[in-house]
């Protein structure tokens, strides 16, 4: 009896609140932070940019040297190409 009791004074404490009433310039410091949020932008250190940018020109060059300086040793026909990958010779071809 004595634990429903000690409930019920509980439960009956909350009867005299009242709600809490927030000042009215809360509000507007609330708008003004997020208005300054958005402002916030993340900035990549300028080093790290132009690191990037002379890496990737820097594989441009690469490749464009690469495939300037690739020359086949033989220049095959497509047929001498796809005759090469099979290993065919034209003595094996025989046309009835």
């Amino acid at each position: 009896m004595e634990k429903q009791e000690w409930l019920n004074n509980v439960l009956n404490s909350t009867q005299g609140i009242q709600r809490a009433e927030a000042p009215d310039s809360l509000w507007v410091k609330i708008q003004q932070e997020l208005k300054n949020e958005v402002k916030v932008i993340a900035m990549v250190p300028r080093r790290t940019v132009w690191l990037a940018a002379a890496s990737v020109a820097l594989l441009i060059l690469l490749n464009l040297v690469a495939v300037r300086s690739y020359h086949p040793t033989q220049k095959m026909t497509a047929l001498e190409a796809l005759m090469a990958e099979y290993q065919l010779s034209a003595e094996n071809l025989s046309m009835p």
